[in-house]
């Protein structure tokens, strides 16, 4: 279990106490361009906050008033300075917890997504770049039975993450008609830990 014992609140308007909740990754990337087979590496920590969410971003209404879903979000950057295209690739790895609660035991539930945005300029001409980006869609009931995020666990009342939904990114991102293939990219992520 990687999960980390340490705890500490912060005072909010003098009355209330927030918890904040740190997921730390090690991840990993890389880069190739299609067109020259250049490429690049790059290995970096990336850490992501747990925020609670009360709006469903997906109807515009509140969750439950039994339901608290929290999202979070790790990023890491890359560049490569190919012989033709520059390129930067930036990698969100995103998540999310959700928990309610129930006659039973209280139930948990985990998503995970990464997403990639590429950016390619032209070497020399001021300008000339294009981008793409692949898109996180996420399921609007957590807890759906048949389409519904994965089951988590929960330790001291906080959703504990699911490393096993923490899976490798190895995708060929296209740029535009003209360069179809643009650069493949993979991102690997091992989970560190979460800091209470």
């Amino acid at each position: 279990m990687k999960t980390a014992i340490l705890f500490f609140s912060l005072l909010v308007g003098g009355f209330a106490h927030a918890q904040v909740i740190a997921d730390t990754f090690e991840c990993r990337a890389k880069i190739v361009d299609l067109k020259t087979n250049d490429t690049a590496e790059s290995v970096g920590m990336a850490a992501g906050h747990r925020i609670v969410t009360p709006i469903d971003s997906s109807t515009g209404q509140p969750y439950p008033s039994n339901m608290e879903v929290s999202k979070g979000e790790a990023k890491l950057s890359l560049a490569l300075n190919g012989k033709i295209n520059s390129y930067k690739v930036d990698f969100n790895l995103q998540y999310g917890f959700a928990k309610r609660s129930l006659p039973n035991p209280t139930e948990a539930r985990q998503y995970v997504c990464n997403q990639v945005t590429l950016q390619s300029c032209q070497n020399g001409e001021m300008g000339s770049c294009a981008a793409a980006s692949t898109i996180c869609v996420v399921i609007p009931d957590p807890f759906d039975p048949k389409y519904g995020w994965s089951e988590t666990i929960l330790i001291q009342k906080v959703p504990v993450f699911n490393e096993k939904l923490l899976r490798p990114l190895d995708t060929i991102v296209p740029i535009d008609p003209n360069d179809p293939n643009g650069a493949r990219v993979t991102v690997s992520c091992k989970f560190q830990g979460t800091y209470l």
